[in-house]
C-alpha cells in the first residue's frame, strides 16, 4: 500500500518537477455569438444523436426487426467487405496501417497535428519529453472544442461513454424443444465416483484467468463481497475468513448491541463489514489467482481514501482503484490462517487478470478527470472572463490552457502512471486509420472527450516474489475508451478497445475495434503490435491466437454518414439559424454485418513498430439482421452462432488463413450463448443458450448437443429445454458468465454438465427454483440426473448479507460443491445425496438484512 510519505512525482520534461494542478474555478459569465450558431447547433445535435444511437442502436438487442436496414434500405458498400480485393481509392477501412498519415486541424485557437492510428503507435516512448509533447497535442484538440463551445454560448453536458453492446441480453428466436423441465434420468448413467475437476473454466490451456473462486484441491477460496471465505474442500469445514477493512478511514463503529467486525476464523457478518455510510458497499473482491501456495486477492474501493490520505489531485478518476494483496497459503494446514506477504495499490479500475505459471498480469483502466481540470476553469461564466467579447475570451482561455492547465495536467499524468516505476508506454495518436475531408467533423466527434481518454495499464509481477516490496513491471497505452476485452496466450496479451473510425467509402463514422498487443516475457510486458477492424466484439471468446495468427469475430450494426460540406468555423459566413429552421444532421444507416477476420501476428523485434496484418476474411455470416451470439475457435476450425429469430450454427474452416470459408450450416430455433467442446478433435459441442418461439421471444434455458463430425452437415443430436411456460422465466448465469459452466468428463464423449439455473413463475410459485441441475451428456442425448436446491420457499425472503457468492461448481472425489447466493453445498454425483452444507451467517442486525 502507498503511504502518505511516499513521493508522487515523475520527471518533468523541463525541470524534473511536478507542478500542482490548477484549482478549479466555480463561477462564470455569458457572451453572445450569433454568427456561429450553425456550428453550435451542429455540434450539439451531432453529440446528442450519436449518444442516442449508441444507447438505442448499439443496445438494440436481438428483438429489433428493422436493425438491418435504414429508412432507405442502405446496404454497406462492397468496399468494406474484403480488403484483399486490392487498394480502395475511396478509403477501405482496413487499409494497411503502414500507410497511416496525420490529422491536422487549424480551426481552433491551437493548431494541432496528430499521427493517425498505425504501426508506429506500437513503438514505446524512450523519453518523457516525447510523451508529454504528444499528450499536449491531444489536449490542445480537446481544449479547442471547449473554447469553441463556450465562445458560441454553448455549455456542453457530459455524454455517456461510448461502448459496444455487452452481448445478447434480449435474445429471441424459434420454437421450443421437446424435452422440458426436470424429467427422469436415462437408465444406467456413468458413475462419477472418484472424479475430480476444480479448475477454472479458462479460455486457453496454460493461462489461468482470475475468478471469484479458486481451489488447490485441499481448500476452496471464495469471494463474498469484502470477505474471503476459506473451507476444506472435502469436509466443508470452515477454516478461516479474511474480512477486508473498510475503505473509509473514519468508518463509524457499529451502534450498541451490534457486534463488531468478525475476527479471523469466523464467518459471522455484521453491520460494520465494509458497509459505507449512505448504504454504499465500498470494498469488493474483484478476482483471485492461485499458484505455488500463493493467493492473489484483487480488490477495488480503496482509491478515494488513498487520494484523500495523500492530499493530492490525480489526473485520473480512478487513481489507486485496484489493491493487490498476496497471501501465503502454506500455513493453513498447521495454523488455519493465511500469512500476508504483500499489499500494494495500483492505478486504475480492475478489468482482467491472467497468470502464466507464477507470472501474473493484471489489466486496469484509468479515465481522465477532465471536468475539473478543463471544463470548469475554462467555463465562460467564470468571473475572470466577464465583460469579454469572443475574441478576448478565446485569447484568455488559450493563454490559461497553454500556460497552466495543459502543462499541469500532462505533468500529473506522467506522475500518476509512474508511481510504481517507469512504465513502457505505447505512443499517443488519433485512434482513427482515416479522417474526413473536413477537420471540423473530427473536432465534433471529440467535442467532449479527447481522442484518447483512458490509460490501459498492464501490471506484471512474480507471485512468488519474497522481496520487501512487491516488484511490479508496468506497461500501458493511451486508448480511446476503457470498454474492451482481454485475450491472453503464453507470450502475448491483447486488449481490444471499442472506438470509432472514419470510413470514406460510406462518408461517415463506424464502430471500430482497436487492438493493442502486449508481448509477455516472464513477469514483464511491453507494447508490441497494433491493429484495427470494423465492428465490435461479442466477448473475449471473439478473439483467438493460433499458429501465428489472431482470429477475430466482429459485428457491424450501424454507421453515421456526415455531410462533409459543412464549413469549418470561420471559413464562410454561416447561415442564421432560427427556431423554425432545420439543422443539418448526421444520418444513421442501419446494417448488420458479421465477419471472421484472420490477422497475421508480426515477429516482434526490440522496439520496432509492428501491426496485425489482415490476411483472410469470412464476410457476411448470418442472415439479414442477425448478430453473433456465440463464438468459439478451436485450432483450424471455428463455430459461430448468429441470431435474430432462428439460430444459424456455422462451421468455419480456418486451415488456410488466407482462404478461410464456411464448411457447413445448421438452422434451428433459439440461440446459443456458450459453446464447449466435448472431444479431442472438437467436433462434439455442448451449447447453453435460450429457446425461443417463431416471433423471437425467449422461452427458456436450452441445452443443445451439436455434432460436426461431418463439418459440411452439422446436426443437433439433442436439445433440452428447462421450461417454456409463458408465465415463467428461466435463466442461467452461464449465458453471460462462462466460468459458471462445468463439464465433468467421465469417458470418451461422455460426461456430466453442472449448470446453475434460476426459474421464476409469477403465477405458480411452486415452480420457482434457484440452484443447480446436473445432466448426463453423451451422443445418446441429454437427460437430467438430479437438481440441487440452494433456496426454497420463504428462504428467498430471509435475512442475508449484502454480498452474494458467485455461481460456481467444483468436483472433488465424486462430490460436486456448488456455490450460489449465501450457501455452499456438497452433493454426491451418483446418488444425489447431500454430503454437507455451509451456510454463510447472517447480519447481526435485521436493519442490515437483504433478501436472497
Amino acid at each position: 500500500m502507498m503511504h502518505a510519505e511516499e513521493k508522487l512525482s515523475a520527471p518533468d520534461p523541463e525541470n524534473g518537477k511536478v507542478d500542482p494542478p490548477e484549482e478549479a474555478r466555480s463561477s462564470s459569465s455569458r457572451s453572445q455569438s450569433r454568427n456561429r450558431r450553425i456550428g453550435l447547433v451542429f455540434v450539439f445535435v451531432f453529440v446528442v444523436v450519436v449518444i442516442m444511437a449508441l444507447v438505442i442502436g448499439l443496445s438494440v438487442g436481438l428483438t429489433n426487426d428493422n436493425k438491418d436496414k435504414g429508412p432507405d434500405n442502405v446496404e454497406i458498400p462492397e468496399g468494406t467487405d474484403n480488403p484483399n480485393d486490392g487498394d480502395d481509392e475511396d478509403g477501405d477501412p482496413n487499409v494497411s496501417l503502414k500507410d497511416a498519415g496525420t490529422f491536422n486541424s487549424a480551426s481552433g485557437v491551437f493548431n494541432v497535428t496528430l499521427p493517425l492510428f498505425g504501426r508506429n503507435l506500437a513503438t514505446p516512448y524512450t523519453s518523457n519529453a516525447d510523451l508529454a509533447a504528444d499528450l499536449t497535442e491531444i489536449l490542445k484538440l480537446f481544449v479547442n472544442n471547449i473554447i469553441k463551445n463556450n465562445a458560441m454560448n454553448f455549455r456542453a453536458h457530459p455524454p455517456p461513454e461510448f461502448g459496444p453492446p455487452a452481448g445478447p441480453t434480449d435474445g429471441t428466436g424459434g420454437t421450443g424443444g421437446e424435452d422440458e423441465g426436470f424429467e427422469s434420468v436415462a437408465a444406467g448413467p456413468p458413475s462419477a465416483d472418484g472424479a475430480t475437476d476444480f479448475r477454472t473454466n479458462n479460455q486457453e490451456d496454460g493461462v489461468d484467468e482470475a475468478d471469484l473462486v479458486k481451489s488447490d484441491g485441499v481448500y476452496v477460496y471464495a469471494a463474498y463481497g469484502d470477505v474471503l471465505v476459506i473451507w476444506n474442500a472435502a469436509s466443508g469445514e470452515l477454516i478461516t475468513n479474511v474480512t477486508f477493512p473498510s475503505a473509509t478511514p473514519d468508518f463509524p463503529q457499529p451502534p450498541p448491541g451490534i457486534p463488531g467486525r468478525p475476527p479471523e476464523g469466523e464467518i459471522g457478518i455484521d453491520a460494520a463489514s465494509s458497509f459505507a455510510p449512505g448504504g454504499w458497499y465500498n470494498v469488493n473482491i474483484q478476482g483471485l489467482l492461485l499458484s505455488s501456495s500463493r493467493l492473489v486477492v484483487i480488490l477495488n474501493g480503496y482509491g478515494q481514501s488513498i487520494v484523500q490520505e495523500l492530499s493530492y489531485k490525480p489526473a485520473f478518476y480512478d487513481a489507486f482503484g485496484t489493491r493487490i494483496v498476496i497471501f501465503d497459503t502454506s500455513s493453513l494446514d498447521t495454523t488455519g490462517t493465511l500469512t500476508k506477504v504483500h499489499e500494494t495499490d495500483i492505478q486504475g479500475s480492475y478489468r482482467d487478470g491472467r497468470s502464466v505459471g507464477d507470472n501474473v498480469h493484471l489489466v486496469t483502466t484509468s479515465g481522465f478527470d477532465l471536468h475539473e481540470r478543463f471544463w470548469v476553469p475554462l467555463d465562460r461564466y467564470n468571473p475572470e472572463y466577464s465583460n469579454m467579447n469572443d475574441e478576448q475570451y478565446e485569447n484568455a482561455a488559450k493563454q490559461k490552457a497553454e500556460q497552466q492547465l495543459i502543462p499541469s495536467f500532462v505533468s500529473q499524468v506522467l506522475n500518476d502512471i509512474s508511481v510504481r516505476g517507469n512504465p513502457t508506454v505505447a505512443r499517443v495518436g488519433l485512434w482513427q486509420t482515416d479522417v474526413s475531408n473536413n477537420s471540423a467533423i473530427e473536432e465534433m466527434i471529440y467535442s467532449y472527450d479527447p481522442a484518447v481518454n483512458t490509460y490501459t495499464q498492464i501490471a506484471s509481477f512474480d507471485i512468488t516474489d519474497d522481496s520487501t516490496e512487491l516488484q511490479i513491471s508496468m506497461s500501458g497505452a493511451f486508448m480511446p475508451s476503457s470498454w474492451g476485452y482481454t485475450y491472453t496466450v503464453s507470450n502475448m496479451l491483447v486488449f481490444a478497445a471499442q472506438g470509432w473510425n472514419w470510413i470514406p467509402s460510406v462518408g461517415g463514422t463506424g464502430e471500430t475495434t482497436y487492438f493493442m498487443g502486449f508481448s509477455l516475457n516472464g513477469d514483464s510486458s511491453a507494447p508490441g503490435a497494433v491493429g484495427s477492424l470494423p465492428g465490435y466484439l461479442l466477448n473475449q471468446y471473439s478473439m483467438d491466437i493460433f499458429d501465428g495468427h489472431l482470429r477475430v469475430a466482429t459485428t457491424i450494426q450501424s454507421f453515421w454518414t456526415v455531410p462533409e460540406s459543412i464549413p469549418a468555423t470561420g471559413e464562410t459566413e454561416p447561415m442564421p439559424v432560427d427556431n423554425d429552421e432545420m439543422a443539418i444532421l448526421p444520418i444513421q444507416e442501419w446494417i448488420t454485418q458479421n465477419q471472421v477476420v484472420i490477422l497475421k501476428i508480426p515477429t516482434l523485434s526490440g522496439n520496432e513498430p509492428a501491426e496485425f496484418d489482415e490476411v483472410g476474411r469470412i464476410p457476411d455470416l448470418g442472415k439479414e439482421g442477425e448478430v453473433f451470439t456465440a463464438v468459439r475457435f478451436f485450432d483450424q476450425i471455428a463455430y459461430v452462432v448468429t441470431f435474430e429469430r432462428t439460430d444459424p450454427f456455422y462451421v468455419l474452416n480456418l486451415t488456410d488463413p488466407v482462404n478461410p470459408g464456411v464448411l457447413g450450416e445448421l438452422n434451428i430455433t433459439g440461440f446459443s450463448s456458450y459453446l464447449h467442446s466435448m472431444n479431442a478433435n472438437n467436433t462434439l459441442l455442448l451449447a447453453v443458450g435460450q429457446e425461443a418461439d417463431e416471433n423471437g421471444r425467449q422461452l427458456g434455458v436450452q441445452i443443445t448437443l451439436f455434432d460436426a463430425t461431418d463439418p459440411t452437415n452439422p446436426v443437433d443430436l439433442d436439445r433440452y429445454v428447462a421450461e417454456q411456460d409463458l408465465d415463467t422465466w428461466s435463466s442461467s448465469s452461464v449465458e453471460f458468465d462462462f466460468k459458471a459452466f462445468r463439464y465433468l468428463e467421465l469417458g470418451v464423449e461422455v460426461g456430466i454438465l453442472i449448470l446453475p439455473l434460476y426459474i421464476n413463475s409469477w403465477n405458480d410459485p411452486s415452480k420457482n427454483f434457484d440452484g443447480f441441475v446436473v445432466y448426463d451428456i453423451s451422443r445418446q442425448g441429454i437427460s437430467q440426473r438430479f437438481n440441487i436446491t440452494h433456496a426454497r420457499g420463504n428462504e428467498f425472503y430471509g435475512c442475508y448479507y449484502w454480498a452474494r457468492l458467485p455461481e460456481r461448481s467444483l468436483v472433488f472425489n465424486g462430490n460436486v460443491t456448488t456455490l450460489k447466493g449465501h450457501s455452499v453445498l456438497s452433493t454426491d454425483l451418483d446418488s444425489g445425496e447431500e454430503r454437507w452444507k455451509l451456510d454463510l451467517l447472517k447480519p447481526a442486525d435485521s436493519n442490515y438484512c437483504h433478501f436472497w
